[in-house]
């Protein structure tokens, strides 16, 4: 097919299988999301090779600068890294993962986001568990919103960005395995404002959320949940669901809760957070 032809796979003396299920549907679009990442990193360096020649530059602080991000560790003492922490041990299901790193991250780009953050309430420091190779794309050029030509299958609540109040929620899309042991994730401040409470997936986009059920975000409800009266807030008045995860009433399809925003304004990328199993 043309897709074999324009990706290739190595499929020995096989026959290349037929895309015949949205399960199968869903790992090439994953495919295609990793290698538009490895895309964006290729042509970073390459305009960087392409800059007049200066003063020599460590090959790190290249890569560094390339990113756009400033990036700053947390000490191991602070508040910060404390309530982090914290959030780890509570919501990670049992999986007992080690803080490696935490990195306080701000992309000047987002500084765009101010108005619409300062319009909502209900601002939460939620998960978001990517691929470590798509992290060169994702601090270059923030999050993005799956295009309207990408199938809308594999989308539980519509195109817009996911987040997780459960670590064992977000991890499980870092794919790190026992040979490469390190899940990296971020931590992004989410303007929730009013949102939309939903037990099953339905698909969602701003204007249906914002105009039919007056609402700003989607909040798909899971049988777990952190306890509210362990939540930890920040001096800007963030609030870090770090509670013990609790079992909820009902008879919701998810195991944890997700939630959804159809624009990137919502959003503040805060920490870069490196985890050891």
């Amino acid at each position: 097919s043309e897709f074999y032809s324009l990706i290739p796979h190595d499929f020995g003396r096989s026959l290349p299988p037929v895309i015949a299920n949205m399960a199968d549907l869903k790992l090439k679009l994953e495919l295609l999301e990793v290698l538009s990442n490895l895309e964006i990193s290729q042509m970073l360096q390459k305009q960087e090779a392409e800059k007049p020649t200066g003063p020599a530059v460590h090959p790190l602080d290249t890569h560094y600068n390339m990113l756009n991000t400033n990036m700053e560790p947390l000490s191991k003492r602070g508040k910060e890294y404390q309530i982090i922490e914290k959030y780890v041990d509570n919501t990670d299901g049992g999986s007992k993962f080690s803080v490696n790193t935490i990195l306080k991250i701000a992309r000047p780009d987002e500084e765009s986001h101010a108005e619409v953050l300062g319009s909502l309430d209900n601002h939460k420091l939620l998960w978001h568990g990517s691929r470590l190779s798509n992290f060169v794309g994702i601090l270059s050029q923030g999050l993005r919103i799956a295009p309207p030509e990408a199938p809308r299958n594999g989308y539980q609540f519509g195109k817009g960005l996911y987040f997780a109040d459960a670590l064992a929620k977000s991890v499980n899309y870092c794919c790190a395995t026992s040979r490469n042991p390190t899940a990296v994730l971020l931590l992004a401040d989410v303007a929730l404002g009013t949102p939309y409470q939903t037990p099953n997936g339905e698909f969602l986009d701003y204007k249906i959320v914002n105009e039919q059920r007056g609402c700003d975000s989607t909040h798909g409800l899971g049988r777990m949940a952190p306890a509210e009266n362990e939540s930890e807030t920040l001096p800007d008045g963030v609030v870090v669901p770090a509670g013990t995860l609790k079992p909820v009433a009902g008879n919701q399809y998810l195991l944890y809760n997700e939630f959804i925003v159809y624009r990137l304004e919502q959003v503040k990328l805060r920490y870069l957070v490196a985890l050891d199993f």
